[in-house]
């Protein structure tokens, strides 16, 4: 049955949890929508994982609500334990019994069917993922990303109206990484089901989600489109969750922000006295010129691109990214320009 996409599965009004005296979830709201990603990214230990498990019924709240059209799931009082949830729920550590084959790991929660609907409906799933050839294949046999892949495909099998992925790829290396997330984001959009991933892989996170949301100590401290929040990040703590960043705070005069490249016109940013300049590294570009007044400090090949470091007029350290092929070296003098599409200004926080 073809699921009607775009509405809300489940939503998160007010969260707060503590733990120990600290904050773990900070009033959270989120929203999950039916056919959609949407991705939380915040660093180790800032409570993304906290905020999957209160939403898979794994974890209470002390206050706040989570709730589906229809029914309420937890408010700090009571809580509808996963099993009544529908959820689909894929971690870091695969969690595959050892004992079953892949076909039978997918086919495990699927007891309600007979035996052959199960196993057509699990090959199905398997085949989403990429897995098909290996059903009969035990969980020592498959690499990570294949287990995962299992894992996958066990958790969409019972068609849950939600599935949530915590750090479901990080185990893995980068290659595989980038393999899985590719496959694993064709089969979740193809379930129509209302995915959470939580991570703190910028990358990841940018590559997979219709929605993003920037979690730091707890609290959700932007969300938007993931092009959108790596281009307009509204706080310094913001821009660094998705990336290096250039960052320079000084005086606001006359509308006018005075930057060691020159001034920069604040009308279109909130800012007072006090302001930050924010740029991402490939939003500076850098000119060799013998009257430059910045200089090259380290060159270093990425592959595709290539890591530059430079010292500002006002001796301090910027970084920028240029081509593969980019005839910068050390010692070299140039002059700067900054591209306006890839910086902006905050307020300052001093």
């Amino acid at each position: 049955m073809k699921r009607d996409t775009g509405d809300i599965a489940i939503r998160a009004r007010g969260l707060v949890k503590s733990w120990r005296g600290r904050r773990v979830l900070d009033n959270v709201d989120l929203e999950l929508r039916r056919g959609h990603v949407t991705a939380v990214l915040g660093a180790s230990g800032t409570g993304k994982s906290t905020l999957l498990r209160v939403i898979a019924g794994l974890e209470d709240v002390d206050s706040g609500q989570v709730s589906t059209a229809d029914d309420l799931l937890t408010d700090g009082q009571i809580i509808v334990p996963p099993e009544h949830r529908n959820v689909g729920l894929v971690f870091q550590d695969f969690s595959l019994f050892p004992h079953l084959s892949a076909l039978e790991n997918v086919m495990f929660g699927l007891n309600a069917s007979p035996i052959t609907a199960r196993r057509e409906t699990a090959l199905e799933r398997l085949a989403s993922v990429q897995m098909a050839d290996k059903a009969a294949a035990y969980p020592h046999t498959l690499s990570g990303g294949e287990q995962q892949r299992v894992a996958l495909a066990r958790a969409l099998a019972p068609q849950p109206d939600i599935v949530l992925l915590d750090e479901a790829f990080s185990g893995l290396d980068a290659r595989l990484r980038v393999e899985l997330r590719n496959t694993a984001l064709h089969a979740l959009k193809a379930s129509g089901a209302a995915v959470l991933i939580v991570t703190h892989d910028a990358e990841e996170a940018l590559f997979m989600a219709d929605e993003l949301a920037l979690m730091v100590d707890g609290a959700i401290v932007q969300r938007g489109k993931p092009g959108e929040l790596y281009l307009q990040p509204k706080s310094l703590a913001a821009a660094q969750l998705l990336g290096e960043i250039n960052a320079w705070t000084g005086m606001v005069q006359d509308g006018k922000l005075h930057s060691p490249f020159g001034d920069i016109d604040t009308a279109k940013a909130d800012v007072a006295e006090n302001a930050t300049l924010l740029v991402r590294p490939e939003g500076v570009i850098l000119t060799p010129s013998k009257q430059g007044d910045c200089q090259i400090v380290e060159v270093h090949p990425l592959g595709a691109m290539t890591a530059i470091t430079f010292r500002a007029p006002n001796g301090e350290i910027w970084h920028a990214r240029g081509a593969a092929a980019s005839p910068l070296r050390p010692g070299m003098m140039v002059d700067v320009a900054l591209d306006p599409t890839l910086m902006t200004i905050v307020p300052a926080q001093i």
